[in-house]
């Protein structure tokens, strides 16, 4: 890379982009400041609240954007009616951002942006000038849920971190950042799936446009407030990706070229291939057939003792339903046991990653065994779901 071409790039103006709905305007407002106190003068922030009639949520939100001084280029729209889930809000702000950013950096309403997250941002652009998407890792600063925060940020810290899928990534939304004009040139947003960020990244591989996750800790964000939102939330993922993933299974086996751009090689394609799968079903796991032999082989087993015609062959399926429940609850233990938590090491210099919190983090992954195993069944069948709002508190 020459110096004039760095030197263009490192002089980049970017959108960060909020979409919120129905969030606490304080927190948003905190989350605005943090972007503030980082972006350049050519940068701009642009918030679209959609979907929410509460006045008391947008119009200290309004009020506050309207009181800051016009050239830090602070947009606030209320906007109605948006439909599409997020993915029509993304769009709308694709619309009104300002031509002269050339790259959107997707922030939401909770991850407060780190000192150095706009210079990181701007080393990661210039180090890969070629690429569309730029993906920084999830992270949380809730004190006291740190086996929660180690289940969730295994993705990251593991999952994602392997070359296979570094190098291939695909969008997990927040501190996504994207090359406006390759966004555009694939239509924008898909509305096709509840979680609009997996969707863009296959579309972007598939236009032959390349993507990379840097794992670098630049924002810090909540964890759902409840039980409840951090299931609600992780049926979101699954079952939206799950609507991704059968994009795949509808395209016949012997096109590869349909998943990723004709451009690159078979081998290529067929890497690609890998690292989608993998990353789309992180958070579902296949026992829910298992779950179902399991019930089928009950039944046989009450028919035995009731009908006295005992027949031990009868109980070969339960066989084959406890070895998938090794195999699976084996696999996880393995990843989790491996998991050196370097985003963790980055934020905090004293973290060891000790294998009795890697134990605890397992044994959490393993409290949604059912949620992956049965959530994203109704996507087979044709299934709508709703996108749910996940509202974090300060």
């Amino acid at each position: 890379m020459t110096a004039n071409t760095q030197k263009a790039l490192t002089n980049e103006a970017l959108s960060f982009q909020l979409m919120t709905r129905a969030e606490p305007p304080e927190l948003v407002i905190a989350t605005i400041k943090s972007l503030l106190a980082v972006k350049e003068a050519r940068d701009e922030i642009l918030i679209i609240d959609n979907n929410n009639k509460e006045t008391s949520l947008y119009k200290p939100l309004a009020a506050f954007c309207q009181s800051l001084d016009a050239e830090l280029n602070v947009h606030f729209y209320h906007i109605d009616r948006v439909e599409g889930f997020k993915a029509g809000a993304l769009n709308l702000a694709l619309g009104l951002m300002s031509p002269d950013c050339s790259h959107i950096v997707v922030v939401d309403s909770d991850y407060q942006a780190l000192p150095h997250a706009r210079a990181s941002i701007t080393r990661a652009i210039a180090q890969y000038p070629e690429h569309t998407l730029l993906q920084f890792p999830q992270f949380y600063r809730n004190e006291g849920q740190l086996d929660a925060h180690s289940e969730l940020n295994h993705y990251f810290n593991h999952h994602l971190y392997r070359p296979f899928n570094r190098n291939r990534a695909l969008s997990t939304g927040t501190y996504a950042v994207i090359r406006r004009s390759d966004l555009l040139s694939i239509g924008g947003w898909s509305g096709a799936s509840i979680t609009e960020d997996a969707q863009m990244g296959v579309l972007m591989h598939r236009q032959g446009f390349r993507s990379q996750f840097v794992p670098e800790v630049i924002a810090t964000g909540l964890l759902p407030n409840t039980l409840d939102d951090l299931i609600c939330q992780r049926r979101r993922w699954i079952y939206g990706n799950m609507q991704v993933l059968t994009d795949y299974l509808s395209v016949p086996y012997n096109s590869p070229s349909q998943y990723v751009s004709q451009s690159k090689s078979m081998s290529e394609r067929l890497a690609y291939i890998r690292a989608h799968l993998s990353q789309l079903s992180a958070w579902v796991n296949f026992t829910g057939f298992f779950i179902l032999l399991h019930i089928c082989a009950l039944l046989v087993m009450a028919d035995m003792l009731l009908v006295n015609n005992a027949n031990v062959s009868m109980l070969a399926p339960l066989y084959v339903v406890y070895t998938g429940y090794a195999f699976f609850i084996l696999r996880r233990l393995w990843a989790y046991c491996r998991d050196q938590s370097p985003l963790n090491q980055q934020v905090d210099d004293s973290h060891q990653p000790r294998f009795s919190r890697k134990i605890r983090a397992w044994l959490m992954h393993l409290n949604f065994w059912e949620i992956g195993a049965l959530s994203w069944l109704p996507v087979l069948w044709g299934r709508e779901k709703p996108f749910v709002c996940i509202v974090s508190s300060i």
